[in-house]
């Protein structure tokens, strides 16, 4: 922190670059591909391909028929596993 003072100090355009530069890769960066779930495991996320392969798995269904489960009922898990069943 003390070399981000003395650039600050001695060269603020440096420093501000580097801030934005530090900022814009942070954004960047990719959700945490280790994630063995979802966040929330009451509700289904079909829009994060990691997500969308843990529920297909879990559910025991393909991913378009749980996209169109998603579409019909919402991303609650409880709805979804009912409109699969039929119920």
């Amino acid at each position: 922190m003390l070399h981000l003072a003395a650039i600050l100090v001695n060269d603020p355009c440096t420093f501000n670059a580097a801030l934005s530069a530090a900022i814009t890769l942070e954004a960047a960066m990719p959700d945490d591909v280790s994630k063995k779930g979802p966040a929330d495991k009451t509700k289904v996320n079909v829009n994060e391909s990691w997500e969308l392969k843990y529920w297909t798995k879990t559910l025991n269904v393909a991913e378009e028929k749980l996209k169109a489960a998603v579409k019909a009922v919402g991303t609650r898990v409880e709805d979804i596993r009912k409109h699969l069943s039929g119920k």
